[in-house]
């Protein structure tokens, strides 16, 4: 079985903002202001706070060419064989698996993860990476 691992882009109590692992979520439907998490800050010290969703990405249980753990929200490298030239996309979760707009992640093969939404929002107009 995979592990299911999440991280949340936040700012720690230290004012610092980055992705962190998170230890643990509490999810309540009928919350509409988000998640209760709990994650390691900067300090490496557990904190918690209340998050939007869209905050939290999960991992999706494949790593990139590099052993780099894929989360959703991360933009991944990879060669089109159809169209025969290197493009990046986002990969997000969407009718009950992780991918692409074109496929789902698992048949892309190999790729790399080369930033995310969240650090590197540029990166969502380039389609073509060289």
């Amino acid at each position: 079985m995979e592990e299911i691992n999440y991280q949340v882009f936040t700012e720690d109590k230290e004012g610092v903002t980055q992705l962190f692992d998170v230890v643990a979520v509490y999810c309540d439907k009928e919350d509409t202001d988000g998640n209760m998490v709990i994650f390691k800050n900067s300090f490496g010290n557990s904190e918690c706070k209340i998050v939007n969703k869209i905050k939290l990405r999960q991992y999706t249980g494949l790593k990139d060419k590099n052993k780099t753990r894929i989360y959703e929200g991360d933009f991944v490298k990879y060669w089109n064989k159809i169209l025969g030239e290197n493009e990046c996309e986002v990969i997000f979760f969407n009718l009950g698996g992780f991918g692409t707009s074109d496929c789902w992640l698992s048949d892309i093969g190999e790729c790399e993860v080369i930033g995310n939404i969240y650090e590197n929002p540029g990166l969502l107009n380039a389609s073509k990476i060289e």
